[in-house]
């Protein structure tokens, strides 16, 4: 299956992965799947990032 993860869930996962939800981590941890970031997501964090 193919999965696209916003911007959030991209942070939740690097930095506070408690807050995914079971079912979803268990999509996301499986190998089978390919797990994308949309280009437009580095841009926000980028934005996020100069603004702090």
């Amino acid at each position: 299956m193919n999965i696209i993860i916003d911007t959030h869930i991209f942070l939740w996962l690097v930095y506070e992965p408690e807050k995914v939800n079971k079912n979803y981590m268990n999509y996301l941890e499986d190998t089978t799947n390919k797990i994308y970031l949309s280009s437009i997501s580095i841009a926000e964090m980028m934005i996020k990032k100069i603004s702090w």
